[in-house]
């Protein structure tokens, strides 16, 4: 806060989102039990409008579980004041801490679903209606989650609002989902087990990144939920240790998808060439080569490296791995920049196989060019597919393509597939999950291009675009002449290096005009263009 008037209106729109999913909901002919399941240490004062929260919901079929973590204050007498069948109270004898006391609620609880509240937190009167309205339409859902208002300290004005549309990538990096607004099937208990006491701090976003692996998330954007900050003593909000916490909880959640990407068999179900167009930067190249270059591909994977004048080093780098049949090298005897270089590399894959652009700096995490080969032929409408383009917790426009980044732990890498900056996130559904998105644009920092697409508009325009503006320009195509879809595949994980190539360019005393003509104005020497046979375009800057 404050807002503004296009906030005001998305908020409005969510409004009427809940009163839809409200009255579905009313007209349910047998309406699941929900247990809500609240901990409570020391809340006397407070814990009882949280608890009316609950029991003056619309919907109606639920139970509340109050589990007293071992109170020293009159926290059990100001429950025990409620007389309402529906509530359960349940008094440990010591204190064993949130978590584990969520826990204790949950195994008695009875409902099909299970909702968190804390104690010093309330809901709106439709915030159980209308996500059992969401939970009822999304049948292959989990659990979802939805947005919330937050409120500092004793104030009653709204100091802001919390919500985002599911992201894997974004979870991993800072967590945006509270449990105040998370309601589960008890069957995700399976498939991700309970809360781990043993997480001191953050034990629910440990939870909600463990359930990703193996369970599915919705988001709900609806806001039902008031939070409270600074409102009672002993909260989290209060703890200056979160950001360290955050750092290992996500250590620990990666560990657990690279022990379970160890275990996926590398198979390419058709053949993929990956062009890579390079200069210089040769730290970066090896480790993208090396990333692609670990295992036998049984011949579906074709590398080939277009070099664009690079320094000897470079070159017998190259020249090495072509004369033991591990990529193709093309040598270029001047700097063509990266759009030419890379139709020298689509024109000299072989005629089936779909084309993956790499920059020389792309690191492939394991799984990544089969994730987007498959998502590319598998998904409707395919024709482009971009990976999780991951960007080191150094680079300096993290923050210009996600904004949220600049509250993340400063060891944290960032994907910037979707982007801020390029405003490319393409249509969503109402309620979002795990798997692709729509996008308007892809980077072509890596981006896999399905074979028919290049048969149907050729290579990319190197004319007037020779080193940036040719992606744009192709995804254009893509959607208006074909009428077909770009995917972004969170499943597919690269990263990227800090552009040393760019940087080595930049730095050159005898290539600052170079760098001028590439980087800056995006347009070819008259030499060079008379060479090719580009035109100069009348729209465009006066050529030198």
């Amino acid at each position: 806060a404050p807002f503004t008037d296009a906030d005001r209106c998305s908020f409005a729109v969510m409004e009427n989102i809940a009163n839809m999913l409200v009255r579905e909901t009313e007209a349910l002919p047998d309406p699941p039990l929900v247990s809500v399941i609240m901990p409570v240490f020391d809340r006397a004062d407070i814990v009882a409008k949280s608890i009316l929260s609950v029991l003056q919901q619309s919907y109606r079929n639920l139970e509340l579980i109050v589990v007293d973590d071992a109170s020293t204050d009159a926290t059990v007498d100001v429950v025990e004041t409620f007389d309402d069948p529906r509530l359960r109270l349940i008094t440990n004898d010591q204190n064993l801490g949130a978590s584990a006391a969520r826990t204790c609620g949950l195994a008695a609880s009875k409902g099909a679903l299970i909702a968190y509240l804390d104690s010093d937190n309330t809901w709106d009167d439709r915030f159980l209606a209308a996500t059992v309205g969401a939970l009822t339409r999304l049948s292959d859902a989990d659990a979802v989650y939805s947005g919330m208002y937050l409120y500092r300290g004793k104030a009653e004005v709204l100091s802001a609002v919390l919500y985002g549309h599911f992201n894997q990538s974004l979870l991993e990096m800072q967590n945006y989902i509270d449990l105040n607004t998370f309601v589960h099937r008890r069957s995700l208990v399976e498939k991700a087990g309970y809360l781990d006491a043993s997480v001191q701090r953050l034990d629910d976003y440990e939870y909600f990144l463990r359930a990703t692996q193996g369970a599915k998330l919705f988001s709900v954007p609806v806001l039902l939920t008031h939070y409270n900050f600074d409102r009672a003593d002993k909260t989290i909000t209060k703890d200056h240790n979160i950001t360290d916490s955050s750092t290992l909880v996500r250590e620990r959640h990666g560990r657990a998808v690279a022990a379970r990407l160890a275990q996926t068999r590398d198979i390419l179900r058709s053949d993929v060439a990956v062009v890579i167009a390079s200069w210089q930067a040769l730290a970066d190249l090896t480790a993208c080569l090396e990333s692609l270059l670990y295992q036998d591909w049984q011949g579906k994977l074709h590398v080939i490296v277009v070099d664009n004048a690079s320094d000897d080093d470079v070159i017998s780098y190259l020249c090495e791995k072509a004369a033991k049949g591990l990529i193709t090298l093309i040598r270029n005897q001047k700097n063509y920049g990266f759009t030419y270089a890379v139709n020298q590399g689509i024109a000299a894959a072989p005629p089936q196989a779909d084309i993956l652009i790499a920059n020389n700096d792309t690191v492939f995490q394991r799984g990544a060019v089969q994730a987007l080969r498959d998502a590319a032929h598998e998904l409707p409408d395919a024709a482009i597919t971009a990976p999780r383009q991951m960007l080191r917790a150094n680079t300096k426009t993290i923050v210009t393509h996600v904004p949220f980044a600049n509250r993340r732990p400063k060891d944290a890498d960032v994907d910037v597939t979707l982007s801020a900056h390029h405003r490319n996130i393409g249509p969503l559904p109402l309620f979002q999950g795990p798997g692709p998105v729509e996008l308007t644009f892809a980077i072509f920092f890596c981006v896999l291009i399905r074979r028919d697409v290049i048969d149907a508009l050729g290579p990319l325009d190197a004319e007037y675009g020779r080193h940036y503006r040719s992606d744009q320009t192709y995804c254009a195509l893509v959607r208006s002449i074909l009428g077909r879809k770009i995917y972004y595949v969170p499943d597919a994980v690269v990263f990227h290096g800090l552009q040393k190539s760019t940087e080595a360019l930049r730095a050159h005393p005898e290539l600052t005009r170079d760098f001028d003509l590439m980087y800056k104005k995006n347009q070819w020497d008259t030499d060079t263009r008379n060479e090719l046979g580009f035109r100069v375009a009348p729209w465009d800057d006066p050529p030198e």
